[in-house]
């Protein structure tokens, strides 16, 4: 191959980057914006291919070190980012969530790429079979995830304080829905999404909570009120999770329900005459895989808008 001798090394590992972050760009594209399908494809296959195709074609005319196909692994991850930055498929939020999971498997692809020189240098023909393979084999799961579905996976969230106030105090000040003050949490600042607000319509079964969020209105469609005690509800509307940091006004696919809150609750249990426990959960869906890495940032994210809620009453009741 002429092209690496014509080409300084660290020319030679822009370009090879550079193959494998396009090549990591279409399969993620074909997964989120074809498929509609946020799964291990996309989360777990394609930064491991993306590490693969980079590292083997770095190596193919020259053995390298491992340190030299991580490296090139990790440029390939950048300047995918990048690329779905520039081009308004992805903000910043999400590109940042997910660093912290397609870095290592990116890596993971070049130790794979590492462990098979031996068999593919100098063999030309095996070296463009497996590169076909890297390139096909996330296509070909998400056409099999797509004709067999994941099942929803289910997130509870359970937050509670203590206040010091009476239980009497405490629900009264919840059913107010005082306005909620504008987060300082630098979260919330970033662009994830957070309530200032609410109105009740009825203070009884078949009433309607309606959330401001600075993204839009949240209705809650009331299914047990219990005075002083509880209030269950379930969800009807739903407002976007987040406005993506981007030079661009984007709406990724991911905002249309992938994470879907269902029901929840406030439930107030009497510690003593002065003290009272506020219960704040909630149940939502989750059509992001792998679930395991996804849903504790999804369950921080509920918690810290239960808490923003909780905390404001717990400041108004004390009074």
């Amino acid at each position: 191959m002429q092209l690496e001798s014509d080409m300084k090394l660290t020319d030679f590992k822009s370009f090879a980057g550079t193959i494998g972050a396009f090549s990591g760009v279409l399969m993620i594209i074909l997964g989120t914006h074809v498929a509609r399908d946020y799964s291990y494809p996309v989360f777990v296959l394609s930064p491991i291919c993306l590490g693969l195709i980079s590292s083997l074609i770095y190596s193919r005319n020259t053995k390298r070190r491992l340190i030299s196909l991580f490296s090139v692994s990790i440029l390939g991850c950048f300047i995918t980012g990048l690329a779905f930055l520039l081009f308004a498929f992805e903000g910043i939020i999400c590109l940042v969530m997910a660093l912290p999971l397609a870095m290592p498997l990116s890596m993971l692809g070049a130790f794979i790429a590492y462990l098979l020189q031996p068999y593919l240098y100098g063999k030309r023909h095996n070296s463009n079979i497996v590169l076909i393979l890297a390139i096909l084999i996330s296509p070909i799961f998400m056409a099999f995830e797509k004709l067999n579905p994941n099942h929803p996976e289910i997130g509870e969230v359970n937050t509670s304080i203590e206040i010091n106030a009476s239980s009497e105090k405490v629900w009264q000040t919840l059913t107010a829905f005082p306005r909620v003050p504008k987060p300082k949490d630098i979260i919330f600042k970033s662009g994830i999404s957070f309530p200032t607000g609410a109105t009740i319509d009825k203070k009884c079964i078949g009433g309607t909570i309606k959330w401001q969020f600075n993204t839009g209105e949240v209705h809650e469609l009331i299914t047990n009120w219990q005075e002083n005690k509880a209030i269950y509800y379930k969800i009807t509307k739903e407002t976007e999770m987040m406005k993506e940091l981007s030079p661009y006004n984007i709406h990724p696919p991911h905002l249309d329900g992938y994470f879907k809150a269902e029901k929840g609750a406030f439930i107030l249990e009497k510690i003593d005459n002065n003290k009272t426990k506020l219960i704040g959960l909630t149940t939502y869906q989750s059509n992001v895989w792998p679930s395991s890495y996804w849903m504790p940032q999804a369950d921080y994210l509920h918690k810290k808008m239960q808490l923003m809620v909780m905390e404001n009453i717990k400041k108004i009741s004390e009074k």
